[in-house]
């Protein structure tokens, strides 16, 4: 189990399509892992499916990276490769909708029997 989780929650901007920000975003998650503490990721399509007030149809692609060790330290390495310009983005990153959440285990993985 890894110690510490980033879910990225994104859309790609008007005029680009699904395909063309999944061509992106594979390039992008291979620089990640690449990184110290990053040590696995996994993408996904998301499609609403209820809520419990107002629907949360704004993202349509959610990443999970795990990572081992200090969450400081990858999160530090991250931002280095990304303000070092040591990341790949094209010219309609600035444009996508994003949000990043840290998770940390609080218990073991409940699997059904």
């Amino acid at each position: 189990m890894a110690d510490h989780e980033l879910v990225v929650l994104s859309r790609p901007p008007d005029g680009v399509s699904d395909d063309e920000y999944s061509d992106w975003y594979e390039i992008h998650v291979r620089e990640v892992l690449a990184l110290p503490g990053f040590v696995a990721a996994q993408r996904l399509t998301l499609q609403f499916v209820s809520a419990t007030k107002e629907p949360a149809e704004r993202f349509t692609f959610f990443t999970r990276y795990e990572i081992d060790g200090p969450f400081e330290d990858a999160w530090r390495e991250l931002r280095a490769a990304v303000d070092g310009g040591r990341m790949t983005f094209s010219e309609w990153f600035g444009r996508v909708e994003s949000q990043g959440w840290r998770g940390t285990p609080i218990g073991t993985t409940i699997r059904s029997t």
